[in-house]
This record gives structure tokens, sequence and C-alpha cells, in this order.
């Protein structure tokens, strides 16, 4: 397929405000992507530019926010790392083998940095030259895992990044059963905890993404065409968002539709499947209480509804 969409959910939370329960990934902003194909190269926007410019536009909605990027390796980039606007930092992986360098003050003529510095898979394997932290980091899962811990600070990563100070977070699970790591984050203030669990809110956008597929009809449509690629995911990813907004605004004060699920007791706040459900509920509760008031006009209604709920997949 050589048109396809692209999806850029984010999740937007200010430094100052306390974490939430529970991540909530939003739509914000959708580009698409377009594979080269036959394009000359200059024509061709990566994933990595298209992300860059997303933040452009997020960062215009938002100038008074400090927004954390959270992103895998396909867009923590050469574009997203260089042109991020002042009040955007981004966290996420770095190649083992990237090249790092000290940090100059003040440039030098053309000398926009200091000497070549060790590699994060070189830091990783030296234990005597770069001795680890062992540090019990607490996940939002309940998880506390004992990792150990190399933070590589002072450097740039040049090529990539610009002459900007960056740190490098390498972490290593002792026991073997998580793989190492080596994470990038632009904001040099944020202790290596912060940026282990930081990244971990990656996972919101894997879970909108599953969201937006099993209950919004996000994969349902057999799209060729760039008009049909700009209307039909959008769509999807619109309606979560509402639905995400609408019950934190005014959802969660009515009445809520309760899931019966005896093996998940232990919820500490709704899902977007509790919240989609809630928004049906109530959307219906005011329908079937309409203007007309009649009991045949509320027999007729209550028919239709069944009848939909009954033929619906």
């Amino acid at each position: 397929m050589d048109f396809g969409a692209v999806d850029y959910p984010k999740s937007i939370h200010p430094h100052e405000a306390p974490p939430p329960a529970r991540r909530n990934a939003l739509k914000t902003v959708k580009p698409e992507y377009e594979k080269q194909g036959s394009k000359p190269k200059h024509e061709h926007r990566t994933k990595n530019q298209l992300a860059a410019e997303m933040l452009a536009v997020l960062s215009a909605w938002l100038p008074t926010r400090e927004i954390l990027v959270v992103a895998d390796s396909a867009y923590i980039g050469k574009h997203l790392l260089r042109q991020r606007p002042a009040n955007v930092e981004a966290l996420g992986p770095i190649h083992w083998k990237a090249a790092l360098y000290e940090v100059l003050a003040v440039p030098q003529g053309r000398t926009k940095h200091g000497r070549r510095r060790p590699t994060p898979q070189e830091v990783l394997a030296d234990d005597q030259q770069w001795p680890a932290t062992r540090q019990t980091i607490f996940f939002k899962s309940g998880v506390a895992r004992e990792l150990e811990i190399k933070t590589i600070t002072d450097v740039c990563w040049y090529d990539t990044a610009g002459p900007q100070a960056v740190q490098v977070v390498v972490v290593r699970d002792p026991a073997g059963e998580w793989r190492d790591e080596a994470l990038l984050c632009t904001d040099v203030t944020l202790a290596a905890a912060e940026v282990i669990t930081g990244y971990c809110r990656r996972w919101s956008v894997e879970v909108a993404f599953a969201d937006a597929k099993q209950m919004l009809g996000f994969q349902d449509p057999q799209v060729w065409s760039a008009l049909a690629v700009e209307r039909a995911a959008p769509m999807a990813w619109f309606v979560a968002t509402l639905v995400v907004c609408w019950y934190a605004a005014a959802g969660r004060y009515g009445r809520q539709a309760q899931r019966h699920r005896p093996w998940y007791k232990d919820k500490e706040t709704p899902t977007f499947a509790d919240m989609l459900a809630t928004c049906r509920l109530q959307l219906w509760q005011g329908w079937l209480r309409g203007e007309s008031g009649s009991g045949a006009d509320g027999q007729e209604k209550l028919a239709w509804l069944l009848e939909y709920i009954a033929t619906s997949n």
C-alpha cells in the first residue's frame, strides 16, 4: 500500500501536575505519511520530519506549557531533535553506537563540540571505568525493579541533536529478564529514574491504537486513495479524543456504565471502554427522555434501540 496513515497520539502532562493514575493518549494532529516511491528524495517527508512538523503546531497551540515528547527510535532523530521548539523536550531510545562528544560552552570557530566520548554500548560493557548504580525503580503497574543504571552527562549527540547538552541513561536488569536500554533525554535536569519511568509513558500510545482498532473501527476501512486516508482514520481518532475530553469535562459526573467483570475488581480509574460505554449510556438516556415525553414515543424509541443493539457487531 503506497499511501497510509501514520498517527501520533500524544499524552501531554505539564511538569507541575501530579501524575494521573491512568494516562490517555489523545489524538491531536494527524499528518499523513506516504512512501517515497518514485518521488525525488527532496520531495519526500519522512516520519521524523512529519513528527517535527506536528510538534511545531502543537507547541504553537500550547506556548506556555512544557511538553515532553516520548517517542520510539523511528521518531527520535535529527529533524525532531534539532527543530523542536523551545518548550519541547524529547525522550526516547538512542543507538548503542551513537557518537557522543563533550559539550563546548562556547564554540571555537568551526569546532562545535569537544572530544569524542564513549558510546552507550562501551559504557554499558565497561563496569570498571563506568560503574553502575543499583536503584529500585517503582513503575505505575505496581512493579518495583532493582536496575543497574549508568548516566552519561555533559555530552552532545552532535550529528543528530546538535551541540546542545543531552543526557543518556543506560539501563541493565541484573536479573537478565529485561532487555538493556539506552535512553536519550534532552532535559538534563531529570533524574535517571524520571527518564526511565518517563519512557514508560509511551505505552499509552499503544493502548490508544488498540482501543481505536477494537472499539472505533480504526482498522475496518479498506482504503487506498489519499482522500480516503484523510477521512477514515482521522474520524476514529477524532471520536476517541472527543470521548475522553467529554468524560473528563462532564461524563464522569453523570450515571456510569458498569461493566460486569468479576475478574477485574481492582481497577483504579475508568478505561477508554468505560468512557465510551458511559457516553453511549448517557446519550441514550437523554434521547429516550426526549422532548415528546409520550409513552408511545418512548416505546418506539426503545424498540429501535433494542433492535440496533441486537444487530450491532
